[in-house]
């Protein structure tokens, strides 16, 4: 089911976040070859999502514009058990205004939450 990673760094910490980033979603491949994605906080204060229905190699190879100096992150690859990948609200992270969420494992009871 599903693999979530994320980090998140000091201000004064000189990291690479796209390196961290792009080894993250890498280990946690395993754990979902559906759809991948990942969140972060732009310099302005918006957050930006990106996810696509691919495994977690061809993302970081055509999708991971995640800012070197991005001060923390989520990434999330999905094991899809309900919900087509193709349909990108399915996918991971999900974002309602400025809150951000990932989760693992099914929900079932999914109608009743919305």
């Amino acid at each position: 089911m599903c693999g979530i990673a994320g980090a998140s760094f000091s201000p004064d910490e000189t990291v690479n976040a796209k390196r961290v980033a792009k080894a993250m979603l890498l280990s946690i491949e395993s754990r979902g070859w559906d759809a991948t994605g990942f969140d972060y906080m732009d310099s302005t204060g918006l957050i930006q999502v990106h996810k696509a229905a691919v495994d977690a190699t061809h993302f970081v190879k055509r999708n991971l514009c995640l800012p070197k100096a991005a001060q923390a992150f989520i990434a999330h690859t999905r094991f899809a058990t309900q919900g087509d990948p193709i349909w990108n609200d399915n996918n991971h992270p999900i974002a309602v205004q400025d809150i951000v969420g990932v989760h693992n494992g099914c929900l079932y009871n999914d109608n009743q939450i919305f």
